[in-house]
């Protein structure tokens, strides 16, 4: 039994070899009433695309929306995905993150727990001063950390980098590009004014839509097998399908390279939540691209 778990589990979890993000309406928290209500959503967001390891959360303005709700989502997804010990030095004093603390831990590979402590591991830390000599890191650790400037000339003040810590709490070294590649440490955060624009900026070769019009994933593992670049899954507002979105911002989605899935066939419910949506539709995936890819 163990050894069929070290086959489905990791720690630090792996990252992909191919690129997943999701398109997330802005209405997702307009119809929500009160700043802990949108709060708790978005915390529920943060934590379906870290299961899942989503690479990029990309929100859209959708119709029905304010470009005030672009601005708090990114906030607060943001800063979820922050160490928690970098989180003072990140974020300044913001009534829009006043229910913060009312969100479920993240708990990805950044948010390091007493576990991690007995044993070598890498973590992120943000350079706080760079001179000629030394490079200054908060690392979350007992005291700040200076590093010898010379191995790392790159690096400059605010940048977040990733150190190596060892089983004693001390920090031996920088971590390495392919070590730190090798790694799933949360989602990026984009924001753009219309689902257009969001879906140009993306990179990816294939576009899940989730759509009650869709199929039911019957070929969906033949058309993940293609996939090289990476997946975008692109999800609708509580009232409009993402193909109603494209129509009313002047397109059509058909355009795209895309497979409409119906992930939740018969469902019980007179309507699921964008939230809800999310870990429906991410589970299946995530299952479809671990059988076809084996990541």
């Amino acid at each position: 039994m163990t050894k069929d778990l070290d086959k489905v589990f990791a720690w630090p979890p792996p990252e992909r070899g191919l690129g997943l993000s999701i398109h997330i309406p802005s209405s997702l928290i307009s119809v929500e009433h009160g700043i802990a209500k949108r709060t708790m959503v978005l915390g529920l967001v943060a934590r379906a695309a870290a299961i899942f390891r989503v690479r990029k959360i990309r929100v859209y303005r959708d119709p029905g929306s304010s470009a005030r709700d672009l601005i708090f989502m990114r906030k607060i997804l943001e800063y979820m995905a922050s160490p928690p010990y970098l989180r003072k030095k990140l974020f300044k004093i913001d009534r829009d993150l006043r229910a913060v603390g009312l969100l479920p831990p993240l708990a990805t590979a950044s948010h390091v727990t007493e576990e991690d402590l007995v044993r070598e591991h890498i973590r992120p830390a943000l350079a706080l001063s760079v001179d000629n000599r030394n490079i200054c890191l908060e690392a979350g650790l007992a005291r700040i950390v200076c590093l010898d400037a010379n191995k790392a000339k790159w690096v400059r003040k605010g940048d977040l980098v990733y150190v190596v810590v060892t089983p004693n709490g001390s920090v031996s070294r920088l971590a390495t590009q392919g070590e730190v590649e090798s790694i799933y440490w949360g989602y990026s955060v984009e924001i753009y004014d219309s689902l257009k624009d969001s879906v140009k900026a993306s990179d990816e070769d294939l576009y899940i839509v989730s759509t009650k019009e869709g199929s039911h994933g019957e070929d969906l593992a033949a058309r993940i097998e293609g996939v090289r670049k990476g997946i975008s899954v692109i999800f609708g507002s509580p009232d409009k399908d993402p193909d109603e979105i494209a129509e009313e911002e002047g397109w059509n989605i058909d355009m795209l390279n895309h497979y409409k899935l119906n992930s939740a066939p018969l469902q019980g419910v007179r309507s699921i939540r964008t939230y809800e949506a999310l870990y429906i539709t991410l589970a299946i995936l995530n299952s479809v691209i671990f059988k076809v890819k084996r990541f």
